[in-house]
């Protein structure tokens, strides 16, 4: 987890269009989303419940939003001689009242056990927001799940802290590296430029964790030279 990226906030996401099935009651009165072997590499094989924000958000209105509570769970538990079928249960008419058919589900799954359920409109800016916020493209019957970490991780812009501010996340961006390397000069040498020498030992500090001149003298000579030169200019 690295301040700055959405794996702050989130570990994984499912994203998918929604069917009449699950947005319809006159099409059917579950309260359930269906499940996939998406979200079972998320949810994992066995029964639980947890707590859930959901979201719905469109355009041409304010956000809807509810607490509630999930249960993931295999239908066919007590029937052996069928292979498992896996559902999203979720108490409440709050998905039957505002989602339809063609809205594009998200799931997402935060760091502190709990989860959020989006539903945004079909077509509109908001979907688009959400797709590029999470990283994840969706077609029509299509089902993406992401991982958000590593090479996956996304930095977080100012784009990104807006759609977040919709959804109740506060995000805090760190300032750029540049600002971060000046307030570290400003304190070891009282607002004042050291010398040569002393400039180059707080570069190679600074890069300690990043450059190994064991494992490549050159690379990490050339790279000390050019961070060095960038952070004179900057300052």
């Amino acid at each position: 987890m690295k301040a700055g990226f959405l794996s702050t906030y989130f570990s994984a996401v499912v994203a998918r269009r929604l069917t009449a099935v699950e947005t319809d009651p006159l099409t059917s009165k579950q309260h359930e989303f269906q499940g996939s072997s998406l979200f079972r590499k998320v949810f994992g094989s066995e029964k639980r419940s947890f707590d859930a924000d959901l979201f719905y958000l469109t355009d041409d209105a304010e956000p809807q939003t509810v607490k509630a509570s999930l249960t993931w769970y295999d239908s066919r538990a007590n029937d052996p001689k069928r292979s498992a079928e896996f559902r999203l249960y979720y108490k409440g008419s709050f998905i039957h009242e505002f989602a339809q058919a063609g809205d594009t589900l998200f799931v997402a799954t935060k760091e502190d056990g709990s989860v959020l359920v989006i539903v945004a409109a079909a077509d509109s800016t908001t979907e688009n927001q959400l797709l590029y916020l999470f990283g994840v493209e969706v077609a029509k019957g299509r089902v993406t799940e992401k991982l958000i970490s590593g090479p996956d991780d996304i930095e977080l812009n100012a784009a990104a802290t807006y759609i977040l501010d919709s959804l109740e996340i506060v995000a805090v961006i760190p300032p750029p590296e540049t600002d971060m390397v000046r307030a570290m000069l400003h304190s070891k040498f009282n607002g004042k430029l050291p010398t040569g020498k002393k400039f180059s030992a707080f570069v190679r500090t600074y890069l300690a964790k990043d450059v190994s001149p064991l494992d490549d003298p050159d690379a990490a000579l050339m790279k000390l030279w050019h961070k060095e030169n960038g952070i004179f200019q900057d300052c």
